[in-house]
């Protein structure tokens, strides 16, 4: 019994001894999070864990609640996963093949991999523009609540004392799981706060003080390594190191990737992730390597960690994979009782893996957004009439079909440029190389699953998560599809391999051989590519989603801290963040009190503004107010800063009148 028992533990060889020592530290690793963790409260708090979950909304629970309920559950799977492993690892821990000799070629060749350096050299210059534009809603308010924290207090008395409150830091713990507004991306937070914490000991920055480009250079980063990773995957997919670097082009010059992959959010690390992903899934399949493998895994978990409406991507892409799969093993003439091969058998314990690693992330995070996503009717708007012609057209063009607000200058929009001749011929192009793309990496791609993954995945991702917005109610912003852009390149590049390189009367031309004439031909198509969406990048590269930071700048000449010259104007708003950049900005939509400060900046000579943002809501909510602002001839329009996409991004700075031009008082128009 006892050498059975020795015989079933002993491993078998180097990667099951590897497996074997990895699984048994997490589940020690599980055991003593349990054990700090047992006791009455963590018991009741996974109760509540699944109370949330079920639907009930339990208004008195705190936060660090939720996250104790979510890690004593991540403690428990922690242990039931690896001891589910280890029990089965004989059934699926296979021995790793040898790697296979080397053919001659340069896997990694030095051109490649100049061209790719070259390309992320052209796509960082094209986003540092970008780094340090205003902060805009969702990246004001994760700032606030996860990143740096924030002034206590926006009450009337202490606008009258013109004084700051105390500074609440956040806390760690809210920077890993706080998710009250259903929009932490973890990853991105944790890594933005090391990076803001660095600047700010460097630069001797104050608290409140806002810097931008520490918050946006994760996502950056994460933008470019998807640069060089679609690269990978084209060359991957084509056999071609050309078509690797066209579809690297092809992004970096993408104004939609270009956008979101400098927003102070999750989503330029999950452009990466995605892409790793898929190129590890690839490489796993074909070579059988636990190295790839394990390297899906650990993708799996940067998706989940970075958004985590990542999900709809994952469970299209596993789903699309284990049909091809087992299709293949269907094909080659093995039969039902062969289909689970070493390929299902990495595949599955590579998930599980995966799945447990984004635990960490998943479980404390799930609660708080249940409630949000229960309590705010924001998430419960489903899916807006021009969103799928808008997604198309951003994921030809990077900018949207129809636009949201026709009285700004700055929105690109195809209704908008349907008669220009450039907008037209890109989109034309992109059509062409979009569906000579798609139906070669079907029918013709010599990497037959890699290819086919690459196909249907990012349109099987949108339609689950359509079909969430259409049949459950669930929003659907445009931008949590903006991870389409990465494929949209690399499918543009096979487009190009397809109709350039790879004619039906004609084998493709090696590398080295291209002629001269179709060089021109790749060249022009990249240009036209570029010249169409130029004017796009061009508003991207210098307009903000919301002009928080140049309305403060235009009312006293620089953002906090300020000078003693410009703390002289009162700065009051509504409906508006930009009190990020002026903390001294205290929120007042009430008449009375609205008067009162008007009263004594007049006694105090002092200038007065009042910043508008989201006009539409601020109308509804009190129309006295804003028709008094607006019509009382008290004020005048100081500067309008229109945003991007909807109207309610448009800021509006009100000045008050001098007495004399004015030619009433606030007391006479109540």
């Amino acid at each position: 019994m006892i050498g059975r028992l020795a015989s079933f533990l002993a491993p078998r060889h180097r990667t099951e001894a590897i497996f074997t020592a990895g699984l048994a530290a997490a589940g020690v690793a599980g055991i003593w999070a349990l054990a700090e963790l047992s006791g009455t409260e963590s018991w009741r708090a996974l109760g509540n864990w699944f109370r949330v979950l079920d639907g009930e909304v339990v208004p008195k629970m705190k936060t660090p609640q939720y996250v104790r309920g979510g890690l004593t559950l991540t403690a428990i799977l922690w242990i039931a996963i690896p001891l589910l492993l280890l029990a089965t690892r004989r059934a699926w821990c296979f021995d790793s093949p040898a790697a296979p000799e080397k053919d001659g070629r340069r896997p990694f060749p030095r051109r490649f991999a100049l061209g790719l350096a070259l390309i992320v050299l052209l796509a960082a210059g094209l986003r540092w523009p970008r780094l340090d534009l205003s902060l805009y809603n969702d990246e004001a308010d994760a700032f606030r609540s996860v990143i740096a924290g924030s002034f206590d207090g926006r009450s009337f008395e202490e606008m009258e004392r013109n004084g700051l409150g105390a500074f609440r830091r956040a806390k760690w713990s809210d920077t890993f799981w706080n998710n009250r507004l259903g929009n932490n991306h973890a990853l991105f937070s944790v890594l933005a706060r090391l990076g803001y914490d660095t600047w700010k000991r460097a630069a001797g920055g104050v608290d409140g003080q806002v810097r931008e480009w520490p918050l946006r250079l994760p996502p950056l980063l994460g933008g470019l390594a998807s640069i060089v990773l679609v690269g990978l995957l084209g060359a991957e997919i084509s056999g071609r190191h050309r078509t690797g670097l066209l579809a690297a082009v092809f992004l970096a010059l993408h104004p939609w990737h270009l956008r979101f992959s400098t927003e102070a959010r999750g989503y330029g690390l999950f452009f990466a992730f995605a892409a790793l992903t898929l190129l590890c899934l690839i490489r796993a399949v074909r070579g059988g390597r636990w190295s790839w493998w394990f390297g899906f895994a650990l993708a799996e978990t940067g998706c989940l960690w970075s958004y985590l409406g990542s999900l709809y991507f994952l469970v299209a892409l596993n789903v699309a994979a284990l049909a091809l799969m087992t299709a293949e093993t269907l094909r080659n003439g093995s039969g039902l009782d062969r289909v689970w091969s070493r390929t299902q058998q990495g595949w599955v314990s590579s998930n599980l893996i995966g799945a447990m690693l984004s635990l960490l992330a998943i479980a404390p995070l799930l609660p708080l957004l249940t409630l949000s996503v229960t309590t705010n009717p924001t998430f419960h708007a489903g899916v807006p009439p021009s969103l799928s012609r808008n997604i198309l057209i951003y994921s030809a063009l990077g900018m949207p079909w129809h636009d949201e607000d026709a009285t700004n200058p700055y929105n690109p929009a195809l209704e908008k440029w349907s008669t220009d001749p450039l907008t037209l011929a890109a989109l034309t192009l992109v059509a062409v190389l979009f569906f000579a793309g798609w139906w070669w990496m079907w029918r013709r791609s010599p990497e037959r699953f890699g290819a086919r993954l690459a196909a249907i995945v990012p349109l099987a991702a949108f339609g689950l998560q359509f079909a969430a917005g259409e049949f459950k109610g669930a929003v659907f912003f445009s931008w949590y599809a903006s991870f389409l852009s990465v494929f949209a390149a690399l499918t543009l590049a096979m487009g190009v391999e397809a109709l350039v390189f790879r004619g039906k009367k004609s084998p493709p031309p090696p590398e080295r051989a291209v002629s001269r004439r179709r060089r021109f031909v790749v060249y022009g198509l990249v240009a036209l590519f570029a010249a169409g969406t130029a004017r796009t990048t061009a508003r991207y590269r210098a307009v903000s989603k919301q002009a928080l930071k140049p309305a403060v700048v235009e009312i006293r000449g620089g953002t906090y801290p300020f000078s003693e010259a410009q703390m002289k104007p009162m700065v009051i708003g509504w409906w508006t963040g930009a009190n990020l950049y002026d903390p001294y900005l205290r929120v007042s939509h009430q008449l009375d009190h609205f008067q009162s400060l008007i009263a004594r900046a007049r006694r105090e000579d002092r200038p007065f503004y009042y910043v508008v943002g989201m006009k539409g809501a601020a109308r509804a909510e009190n129309p006295a107010l804003m028709d008094f602002v607006e019509h009382s001839g008290v004020f005048r329009i100081l500067r309008e800063f229109p945003g991007l996409e909807e109207e309610q991004f448009r800021t509006t700075i009100f000045e008050l009148k001098a007495a004399e031009a004015a030619g009433n008082t606030p007391e006479k128009n109540p």
